[in-house]
Order: C-alpha cells, then sequence, then structure tokens
C-alpha cells in the first residue's frame, strides 16, 4: 500500500489508512437519526444586519 500511494514512510501511509477507516465507520452512523428530525431542522438561520436595522427601527417606532 505505502508503495501504491507513493509515500516513503510508512506511518504516512499508517494515518492515511486510519483515517479512511474512520470515515468508512461513520458511514454506517450517519444517517441514523434515533427518531429525532434531521440535524438541519435545529439550525436557525441568523439574521441579517438588514433585519436587525429593521427590527430595531420598529421596536423604537
Amino acid at each position: 500500500m505505502q508503495r501504491l500511494i507513493g509515500h516513503t514512510k510508512a506511518d504516512t501511509t499508517e494515518i492515511y489508512l486510519r483515517r479512511l477507516n474512520k470515515e468508512r465507520a461513520m458511514e454506517s452512523v450517519r444517517d441514523l437519526s434515533w427518531g429525532l428530525p434531521p440535524f438541519g431542522a435545529f439550525v436557525e438561520k441568523a439574521p441579517t444586519r438588514i433585519e436587525l436595522v429593521c427590527e430595531a427601527l420598529q421596536a423604537s417606532a
């Protein structure tokens, strides 16, 4: 494997292989939801500066 990738040190190849193994392990659990909505449902869009100015103007009116 080391020669195929072109690494001169076996340590470097081991680092790449460990990372590949972690990524493969995460693929099996990535889509599990445990009954919860997708993560994107929890993420709120931050207000823009224009929205903040409009809110401030409405509050002062």
